[in-house]
């Protein structure tokens, strides 16, 4: 399998200064925020930068309430451009 993209959904909004943050310490980090909620998306080397991504957003009180990991070849991932917008998420309540 080839490298894989990690989508992490979170309440609220992160500032743009955090997510270059993020990008220079995790890899190519985007985010997308559409109503209360947060797209945080990149491709990640390997699990340790996976878990050192969800601590760093722990460790700044930001909530997830979602993970998913792509390959990158069906992400849609072109330089910082979503395949799918975080309201066209499925609503858990529905379910």
């Amino acid at each position: 399998m080839g490298p894989w993209m990690y989508e992490i959904q979170v309440v609220g909004q992160i500032d743009n200064d955090l997510v270059t943050e993020m990008s220079v310490e995790f890899g190519d980090v985007v985010s997308t925020t559409s109503y209360a909620l947060t797209l945080v998306s990149g491709e990640v080397p390997d699990q340790s930068a996976l878990v050192g991504l969800l601590d760093h957003l722990h460790a700044l009180g930001v909530t997830v309430v979602g993970l998913q990991r792509v390959p990158v070849a069906e992400a849609g991932y072109h330089g910082g451009q979503r395949r799918q917008s975080p309201a066209e998420w499925p609503d858990e309540d529905a379910q």
